[in-house]
């Protein structure tokens, strides 16, 4: 470990570490390496038990070989579970690369956040020309809160976020991207349709993207509405898996039959008609109720699903060919 005194600190205090670690200190840039050696040198000490590791308040450019060193400890760490980074690196692009590798292979980290404050630069939109590198491997994680707050992220950044938002295999439950420069155009094309095709995400910031007040804030309204379908079926799947297991499933592979597989799918029933419940004409928190949530002892339940419908949507032509569809569908078990 270098004989610096300022290094000696930090040691010191992650060493002493019971929970929370911020680092506030600055430090001569070129020195990033041994920075990190002294950190990851604490960390390894059995006696620290830090689960929140923040580098947000370093005035310092980190070399290539501090990030590869930072990233190779977490691939294997199973104690942090709370990530903060201020993005100033000596190479964004191999960093990003460096960090995202890290997450494909970590599975205790469950939040990180990457700013920009570094008095130096200001917001930049160093991130948003390399967030493809980045989410790479974050969408392999287990990230369920992740912050771009202030990371000068335009709409091409936030493309990549989308992609994230929208994997099937997400756990996000919390996304900020405040303080940052993405359009309405970009909002209203990229990311709320992948806010529609979420079913985790129930916290979603923006403020601070748009010029415009009035505009912002009927896209927050619409999005809010994304986020409201989205707790209603995690508090009702909630409700189920306190019931007894084998009465519930997960997945059409779960208790459904075979026939009730096959109606759910569309590929056949006795009337020889596709009954397909996955359309644009299906809500998607009815779609997913019906594909995830939905108890298989249909007769004692199918009616108060049906009656949760009545009060919720408008008796459309839409919504009474979805009832006529369950009823049908109650009948198969």
């Amino acid at each position: 470990m270098p004989q610096n005194s300022n290094y000696q600190v930090i040691a010191n205090k992650i060493k002493s570490g019971k929970d929370v670690i911020q680092i506030r200190k600055n430090f001569d840039r070129k020195d990033s390496l041994h920075f990190m050696e002294s950190v990851i040198n604490a960390l390894q000490n059995k006696s620290c038990k830090i689960r929140y590791l923040s580098f947000q308040n370093i005035n310092m450019v980190f070399s290539k070989d501090a990030i590869k060193l930072l990233t190779n400890f977490l691939k294997t760490n199973k104690t942090i579970i709370s990530l903060e980074l201020n993005m100033s690196y000596e190479n964004t692009q191999q960093a990003f690369k460096d960090i995202g590798s890290m997450f494909a292979k970590n599975k205790t980290i469950t939040e990180f956040s990457l700013t920009c404050q570094n008095p130096d630069t200001g917001i930049s939109n160093v991130a948003d020309k390399n967030m493809k590198y980045l989410t790479e491997g974050l969408k392999r994680s287990k990230l369920e809160k992740l912050s771009f707050f202030g990371t000068g992220l335009t709409s091409k950044g936030a493309s990549e976020v989308a992609k994230l938002i929208r994997n099937p295999a997400t756990n996000l439950t919390n996304v900020d991207i405040a303080n940052n420069y993405i359009s309405k155009n970009a909002f209203t094309t990229v990311l709320l349709p992948a806010i529609r095709k979420n079913v985790t995400l129930t916290e979603f910031e923006m403020f601070r993207n748009i010029e415009d007040d009035n505009e912002e804030e009927l896209i927050e309204n619409l999005i809010e509405l994304e986020l409201e379908k989205n707790k209603f079926i995690q508090i009702l799947f909630n409700q189920f898996s306190t019931m007894k297991k084998q009465q519930y499933f997960s997945g059409l592979s779960g208790f459904f039959t075979k026939t009730q597989q096959h109606y759910i799918k569309g590929k056949s029933n006795p009337k020889g008609k596709v009954q397909n419940f996955n359309n644009v004409d299906v809500p998607l928190d009815i779609r997913m109720m019906i594909h995830q949530f939905m108890p298989t002892n249909l007769r004692n339940n199918i009616d108060i699903f049906i009656e949760w419908i009545n009060q919720k949507y408008r008796n459309t032509p839409e919504i009474a060919r979805i009832i006529t569809k369950l009823r049908y569908y109650k009948k198969l078990n």
